[in-house]
């Protein structure tokens, strides 16, 4: 709800907004490195086996990484430099999520049982050094 009231409010004002979203995202990750990175590593012997995953829940994992990319590329109409702006914004939010993915997944795959993984949807705020934070960002 409050959401909707930022952009009925104006454009300028979203986009301000925008900031201290992007400082809470930043946050909860930093949040999360800190937490993880004090776990020990956990030496498992994984098993791996190819199983169907179907369409959707693949689509379920890609869709919110790319909405907030196709978002920023909706407001292209504010850019001073369109033409040079949209290609480095769209390829540099693709590379930065990319990392912002490895990393997690890198992170998980290292220091939490994969037992865990399968069980706890709350993983990640758990694992981090300020939960409050994760839920926030």
């Amino acid at each position: 709800m409050l959401l909707v009231v930022v952009v009925m409010k104006s454009t300028d004002f979203a986009l301000k907004v925008q900031y201290v979203i992007l400082a809470l995202i930043l946050l909860s990750l930093l949040s999360f490195i800190w937490g993880i990175s004090s776990m020990p590593s956990v030496d498992v012997q994984r098993e791996y086996s190819i199983t169907h995953v179907s369409f959707w829940k693949v689509f379920a994992v890609f869709f919110p990484a790319v909405t907030g990319i196709e978002a920023g590329l909706s407001m292209s109409g504010s850019l001073k430099n369109p033409e040079k702006s949209l290609p480095f914004g769209t390829l540099s939010a693709v590379s930065c999520g990319y990392l912002v993915y490895i990393t997690i997944a890198y992170c998980f795959y290292n220091f939490v049982d994969p037992k865990i993984l399968q069980e706890d949807a709350l993983i990640f705020s758990k694992v981090s050094k300020f939960s409050p934070i994760v839920i926030l960002g």
